[in-house]
């Protein structure tokens, strides 16, 4: 007997120890889950986005082509005399030559200028598709975030509704209520629970979505914060406006995409002027058997030069309007781009003040939706009438919370938005 309660007592001792290293290790590993934020999410998605990398390898593949024009490849020819040519010095057996192209001054640098600039725009391409990354991810994470706090709003909606069925009941007990209020409470419950199964699968779908954007197992979880918080702008209306217009990858792409066409009238102009070739011939020359001049069977060497003329001008000239018009073409699209930008954050401003506003209001007739629900359950304790006007104002509050967590998360959209132009 002794033995059993002290093996009982070794027992619970080491249940309780294994107890207390089970709960440290969820607390390190809820401590690590719960320390990912939006900008840990954000990062995430830089390094492992797939078309963000492809974005990136194009970059790096432009990049490539910086240093590829040069000169081009030396011409070699040989030719065989199957009839040889007799010359003074021997027969002609065979003849090898090589010649290298040179083109106009300073075709090549430009060339390389231009690929250059080429590899600027897909830079600032890669750049816009990362802003559109973040935005998609803080918009998904966002719309996780509503969804969280609309059910908790639900879950204590469904809780207080749970006290009022208790209060009737008590009401209809003591007989000065109706059973209709316990009928009414178990609707409303019953659609409330609707509500949620719906929003379970809508976060399952926003997850999966979360998660394709992290390049990641699908039924990864999804940390949120345990409060949806509200975000502001960091910046004045001014210095907002300025650092759009300033830091925008969209301008930035154009003002590339308008250096790329000004190389590309340098480098067709280039084109225009003629090439030079420097080159040798060699003749392999047999010795003469029916005489012995000086330098009999020498073989023979003649330097060559050659100059190709762009006579026909036309193509030369149409490649120099081309990049020309191109270069008016993009410097329109830049101003209107810009045009575009300042509507923009006119619009995303309006959205954002628009949320304020609806917060602020929401506040206030939660208090008065509060103010009005405790003088009535008040009053239905004492006569218990106007139990169906305590459900109302209790829909009206639960709507007014929800209104102001949408209104948070359209702010915080609003927000997203306008740092995803600059």
């Amino acid at each position: 007997m002794v033995f059993y309660v002290a093996g009982a007592k070794i027992k619970e001792t080491n249940e309780e120890f294994m107890k207390h290293v089970m709960i440290i290790l969820m607390t390190m590993i809820l401590g690590f889950v719960h320390g990912q934020t939006l900008d840990d999410y954000l990062k995430m998605a830089a390094d492992s986005n797939a078309m963000l990398k492809a974005s990136f390898y194009q970059y790096y593949a432009a990049l490539e082509k910086v240093n590829q024009p040069g000169l081009p490849d030396p011409e070699l020819g040989f030719g065989y005399f199957i009839n040889p040519v007799e010359t003074r010095l021997g027969p002609q057996q065979a003849k090898f030559s090589v010649m290298q192209m040179f083109p106009w001054f300073g075709t090549i640098s430009a060339q390389r200028s231009m690929m250059a600039d080429r590899a600027r725009v897909k830079f600032e391409e890669f750049n816009a598709h990362k802003s559109e990354l973040f935005l998609e991810l803080k918009q998904n994470y966002y719309q996780l975030e509503k969804l969280k706090s609309d059910q908790e709003l639900l879950k204590e909606h469904l809780e207080i509704l749970d006290l009022y069925k208790a209060l009737a009941n008590t009401k209809v007990e003591s007989g000065s209520g109706s059973v209709v209020d316990v009928l009414r409470i178990d609707m409303e419950s019953a659609d409330i629970d609707n509500v949620l199964i719906g929003i379970s699968e809508k976060q399952d779908a926003l997850k999966v979505k979360f998660n394709q954007l992290l390049n990641r197992d699908p039924v990864e979880v999804v940390v949120l914060p345990d409060s949806m918080l509200a975000v502001d702008i960091r910046f004045s209306v001014s210095e907002l406006t300025d650092s759009i217009l300033s830091g925008n990858d969209q301008l930035h792409k154009l003002e590339a995409m308008i250096e790329a066409s000004g190389a590309q009238v340098e480098v067709a102009k280039k084109m225009g002027g003629p090439s030079f070739g420097l080159g040798i011939n060699y003749f392999l020359i047999n010795e003469r058997t029916d005489a012995n001049p000086p330098d009999n069977g020498k073989d023979a060497l003649m330097p060559m030069l050659s100059v190709k003329l762009p006579v026909y001008r036309r193509k030369y000239k149409g490649m120099v309007r081309e990049a020309e018009f191109n270069s008016l073409a993009f410097q329109e699209m830049h101003t209107d781009q810009v045009n575009m930008l300042l509507a923009k954050i006119e619009m995303l401003l309006a959205e954002y003040r628009d949320a304020e506003r609806r917060i602020n209001l929401y506040q206030e007739q939660i208090d008065r939706a509060m103010n009005a629900r405790e003088i009535l359950v008040e009053a239905y304790s004492v006569s218990g009438k106007d139990f169906e006007e305590i459900l109302r104002i209790q829909r009206l509050l639960l709507k007014y919370e929800q209104n102001i967590v949408t209104a948070v998360r359209d702010k915080n959209i609003a927000v997203a938005k306008l740092e995803a132009l600059y």
